[in-house]
């Protein structure tokens, strides 16, 4: 699991590379903590509060983040690393 989007759906939580970075988005206003996941780097980012390439890119980061913590054989049955958007 990598990002969540609730029933609610007022954004999709998902998780930081650090926890500091984490602190930094929910200090700058971008990201609130996120609901059920106290610790760890997990955010929520409601929607709208960034542009899409942004919100893609935390996505793929988060999806990196998590995928680099499972095991060998379980990386190995996923997908691999989505690609980053150009940069502009």
């Amino acid at each position: 699991m990598f990002a969540i989007v609730g029933m609610r759906n007022k954004g999709v939580s998902l998780k930081c590379e650090t926890p500091d970075t984490a602190a930094l988005l929910i200090d700058v206003g971008r990201a609130e903590k996120a609901p059920y996941l106290p610790r760890g780097g997990w955010v929520l980012i409601p929607w709208g509060r960034m542009e899409d390439a942004e919100l893609k890119e935390r996505l793929i980061t988060s999806y990196r983040t998590i995928r680099k913590t499972l095991t060998k054989k379980q990386q190995t049955a996923l997908p691999p690393f989505p690609q980053s958007p150009p940069e502009t």
